[in-house]
């Protein structure tokens, strides 16, 4: 995966970088561009798409440690010797001197050239012996022997070695492809009769996209695809009537359409030879492409592709996706591009929907950059900034004119307290559903934004959303945004003041909403973590820094900390801690890095304290009702 690119100037002009000029980077292994209309950001991704020129890193800081160790090498090699004459010793260090100024930014399509330059001086280094190598007959001068000068060579020619075989593994093949797929795609070919034959020149869509955007920009046969769908119909009819192994890679796509995206489904993909059109199977029903959604054409174009390149180094470039896309099916494709099949792609993306940010704050490994357009002062030319920027960052949702309306098509919402409540209890769901269909009891997990959605309605907030039929200004009716709620609340300190606000709202909450509302058992949701989880979170956040760290199995027990402030609680029942746990309220001090900890442990049901396996049950009775 590609952690920069270096940009030449020349053939980005226009464009300026506000994080490091004419360098892209920060590059995740999905890179989302984003912004306005007009902003730039199609033509930036087309410009990528054809660049052959571009310098890159493969790893962060990979071509900084390869170039600065060659560097220091020369150095040391040179202070080894006295005078360089042409000899074994004085090629002995013109080898790295060239070396030192031959390595550059590696080029798309030479790296490894490059690394295979550094491995022939390494390995000439390493060949060196008494007697075949330097010797006082050469003409060779130095303060040191050849038998200690040799060792300390050697030395060096291993180092560039070991370097090389960490940065740059040798099973790795640095040839990268390239795919993109425009925004003018489908599955319905062409042609109009049945007598007129589809043929590769007739993928229209192709032609017309090589036409408005790469006509300058010529493609050079670099490993470049541009994939519409047209052509889909024509490859299944050959690798159906072709060999077995033709055969099986249908099948194995089949499958995967099947288990990612239609809910285990059996699904088919059929090239009807008498019409020249795809026919699908989804169960029993098997209709023509043209019969079935645009959504569905949309995920099976989108897939196709990068499925059939599993074996290959790949950059993808995709022009709004979310295209004809439901925003859990949004969702569901984000996920699946992180999925192990797709682990040597890397994915760039221009989009417009607010979903996929929403959807990337839950993934790792992801990138935003947002695209703007400014007026250049005393002229009529225009400029565009790129920022890599935050997923959570509101100005990003300002850009793309983004409005709430999206929750209305989730079936039905959770409403938690805060983002730590959204995660743990994400976390616990997540490994739930799982533990379900890995018995047999749930035939597929219900998916975020689809099924169901999280709201975060911050804490004491909740006393000004009404979820009855009662009236009032002051009143916000939660029916209008989704009919089917369940709200979810911390304890506190209700138990001990019922007469409280809180206590009297929790009360009231209650007697509305009934099996519609839930109290977590314990004070707050940190403190329903099992022992084990509790543990192994503080250790973590503890690291390798506090060796020390001691703490009594008998007195962590979770009916002792249920219902305390457990930041004191932790405080108090641990020792030799790097680090304050405890707020000026007794609670977590540190939540967020402490939620990251826990939720990164939980990966079982084992892990999950009683109360924990008693909310996320009824979280998931209420998802499953709402969802049947």
């Amino acid at each position: 995966m590609l952690s920069k690119l270096y940009l030449d100037k020349k053939l980005y002009e226009g464009y300026n970088l506000l994080n490091d000029e004419y360098c892209l980077s920060g590059l995740g292994r999905v890179n989302v561009f984003i912004g306005q209309n007009n902003s730039g950001k199609s033509r930036f991704l087309r410009k990528l798409f054809v660049d052959n020129h571009f310098e890159f890193d493969l790893k962060k800081h990979a071509f900084e440690k390869l170039v600065n160790l060659i560097r220091e090498k020369k150095v040391e090699i040179r202070g080894m010797l006295d005078s360089v004459h042409i000899n074994e010793a004085g090629e002995t260090f013109k080898r790295i001197d060239l070396l030192s100024s031959q390595v550059k930014r590696f080029k798309i399509g030479e790296v490894k050239k490059d690394i295979d330059k550094v491995k022939e001086v390494a390995s000439y280094y390493l060949s060196l012996t008494k007697y075949g190598g330097w010797s006082n007959q050469t003409g060779y001068h130095s303060t040191s022997s050849p038998d200690r000068l040799i060792p300390n060579v050697k030395k060096i020619g291993r180092e560039l070695m070991d370097m090389v075989d960490e940065l740059f593994p040798t099973d790795f093949d640095y040839k990268i492809d390239r795919i993109y797929i425009p925004m003018l795609k489908g599955l319905r070919p062409i042609q109009i009769g049945p007598g007129d034959k589809f043929e590769d020149h007739n993928d229209n869509y192709k032609l017309r996209t090589i036409r408005d955007y790469f006509q300058e920009e010529k493609l050079v046969g670099n490993g470049e695809e541009i994939f519409t769908g047209l052509k889909l119909y024509e490859d299944t009819k050959k690798l159906l009537l072709g060999d077995k192994l033709g055969r099986e890679r249908i099948k194995k796509f089949e499958e995967f359409l099947s288990q990612n995206f239609f809910d285990n489904q059996e699904i088919t993909l059929i090239p009807d030879i008498n019409n020249d059109v795809l026919l699908i199977g989804i169960g029993e029903e098997e209709r023509p492409v043209y019969q079935l959604g645009d959504g569905i054409q949309s995920v099976i174009i989108l897939l196709y592709p990068l499925f059939f390149s599993q074996d290959k180094n790949l950059m993808v470039f995709i022009e709004e996706p979310e295209n004809s896309l439901h925003p859990g099916m949004q969702r569901i494709f984000l996920e699946t591009l992180m999925k192990e099949e797709f682990k040597s792609f890397q994915f760039f993306i221009t989009t417009h929907s607010n979903h996929f940010l929403d959807i990337t704050l839950d993934l790792e490994n992801i990138s935003i950059y947002t695209f703007k357009k400014n007026k250049v002062k005393n002229s009529n030319e225009f400029s565009y900034l790129i920022e890599n920027t935050s997923n959570d960052d509101i100005k990003v949702l300002d850009l793309i004119g983004a409005r709430n309306a999206s929750v209305f098509l989730s079936n039905c919402t959770i409403w938690v307290e805060g983002i730590t409540d959204r995660l743990y209890l994400k976390t616990y769901l997540d490994v739930y559903q799982k533990h379900l269909c890995d018995t047999g009891k749930l035939k597929s997990a219900y998916k975020e934004d689809f099924n169901y959605s999280f709201i975060e309605y911050g804490g004491g907030n909740l006393v000004h959303w009404s979820f009855t039929n009662e009236l009032g200004w002051e009143k916000i009716q939660a029916a209008r945004i989704s009919s089917k709620i369940f709200v979810i609340a911390d304890r506190d300190s209700s138990d001990e003041k019922p007469n409280s606000a809180k206590g009297l709202r929790l009360a009231q909450l209650k007697e509305k909403l009934g099996e519609r509302f839930e109290i977590v058992g314990g004070r707050e949701i940190e403190n329903i973590l099992s022992e084990q989880v509790l543990i192994k979170s503080i250790c973590i956040l503890e690291g390798k820094n506090s060796p020390k760290l001691e703490y009594d199995l008998k007195k962590i027990k979770f009916k002792k900390y249920q219902n305390q402030k457990l930041g004191k609680y932790i405080q108090t029942n641990f020792t030799h801690l790097n680090r304050n746990y405890e707020a000026k309220s007794g609670t977590i001090y540190c939540k967020m890095e402490f939620c990251k900890a826990s939720i990164s442990i939980i990966k079982s049901i084992e892990d999950f304290s009683e109360e924990a396996m008693r909310v996320t049950e009824k979280m998931f009775h209420f998802i499953k009702s709402s969802n049947e």
